[in-house]
């Protein structure tokens, strides 16, 4: 479609496409391509670009990367060894953020770049423009769209600007949800409402910094201990008070899956041991570092005063709800089993089960089996 202006409006495809990105990035893949085939363009990358010079953060699986469309894979590969270098355009792009898309012919003339070595990599591809517009935010990084076609067709610019100025408040409101979902969703293998319940001050991070998820037990000891923390997000997120500097630091040195890096944290007159374990250690299509990591705090009286009601709380246990308290211990264990094996209803099993939850403040076997491995 390259004979007029073009709306987002026009294609349901494209509104399904960019709905479609909030669970998984990967499928920015089909909006490259729906613009792309909307708008006559050639080309199309979704990138990470860094925050201090504009320069693309190319990710370790590029060469399978479904974010760069259309390229072929020598042209990835000569870009990525010697073209990135001499790139003109990302000067452009650093000193004018695309927070509006422009094409960078708007900065340097098609005489220009004809003159620079980068139009050796231009010209075999049949392009020498592009659209660029930044489209959200991730950990030092904004995210960039650059769509690429040939400068000389007015048409087909057009048609980018066009499609690109309509459905921007569309793309960015899905890459913002996105980003909210995959912090929100399975880490380390664990449900969210598995990790409230950890019977541990413990929050889970992403190398950053950025608190995701956190504990009911840390909750009570930023109440226990209020110059510590602040409140980000009443419900989900807390940040140290003068020690993020320090968290930022330990997660720089835990990059390794299994890595545990400690450190003491001064607080009034006493201390509190900050630990932090990387998790999970992978990168995503685009290039974004996923390592997720755990920090615990340890506080010797906040600690010492949860036991203590840790070990009342299992006082008040009946007979039969302590046999099932050891009983689930073992990983092998379930509830039916529990029923068979003691010769009690299902139903009479489940009452008990609903009745120790309540008494222990948990919500599942993983939190009940966390909560006995860290106490006995």
């Amino acid at each position: 479609m390259t004979n007029a202006r073009v709306s987002a409006r026009t294609s349901q495809r494209l509104n399904a496409f960019v709905f479609d990105t909030i669970p998984d990035v990967q499928n920015w893949e089909q909006v490259i391509k729906e613009i792309l085939n909307l708008t006559g363009a050639a080309k199309g990358i979704l990138a990470l670009r860094a925050n201090r010079d504009a320069n693309f953060r190319i990710p370790a699986r590029v060469l399978s990367s479904p974010l760069i469309v259309n390229f072929d894979l020598e042209y990835v590969e000569s870009f990525i060894e010697r073209y990135a270098a001499i790139d003109p355009w990302t000067p452009i792009e650093e000193a004018h953020p695309p927070i509006d898309p422009y094409p960078l012919s708007k900065y340097l003339d098609l005489v220009s770049l004809k003159a620079s070595e980068f139009w050796e990599w231009l010209a075999p591809q049949g392009i020498s423009d592009t659209i660029v517009v930044k489209i959200g935010e991730t950990e030092g990084h904004w995210v960039g769209l650059n769509i690429f076609f040939d400068g000389t067709d007015v048409a087909v610019r057009d048609n980018v600007m066009a499609l690109l100025e309509d459905v921007l408040p569309a793309l960015r409101r899905a890459w913002e949800i996105g980003e909210v979902h995959r912090l929100s969703s399975h880490q380390a293998g664990v449900r969210l409402n598995e990790i409230s319940f950890m019977p541990m001050a413990a929050f889970f991070c992403r190398a950053d910094g950025t608190t995701n998820m956190v504990t009911n037990r840390l909750r009570q000891l930023a109440e226990f201990q209020p110059d510590l923390f602040r409140s980000i997000e009443p419900i989900v997120r807390f940040q140290l008070q003068q020690h993020q500097e320090v968290l930022v630091g330990l997660l720089t040195k835990a990059t390794r899956l299994g890595d545990t890096i400690a450190q003491d944290l001064v607080c009034g007159d006493r201390n509190i041991n900050l630990s932090v374990s990387c998790v999970t250690a992978s990168e995503d299509v685009i290039g974004r570092r996923t390592e997720q990591f755990l920090g615990v705090f340890a506080d010797p009286l906040f600690e010492g005063r949860k036991k203590i009601e840790d070990r009342a709380l299992v006082s008040e246990l009946t007979l039969r709800e302590r046999e099932l308290l050891e009983y689930l211990r073992d990983p092998e264990n379930t509830i039916s089993g529990f029923s068979k094996e003691t010769g009690i209803s299902s139903h009479t099993a489940d009452f008990h089960w609903r009745n120790l939850k309540k008494k222990l403040d948990v919500n599942s076997i993983f939190a009940l089996r966390t909560f006995l491995n860290s106490r006995w």
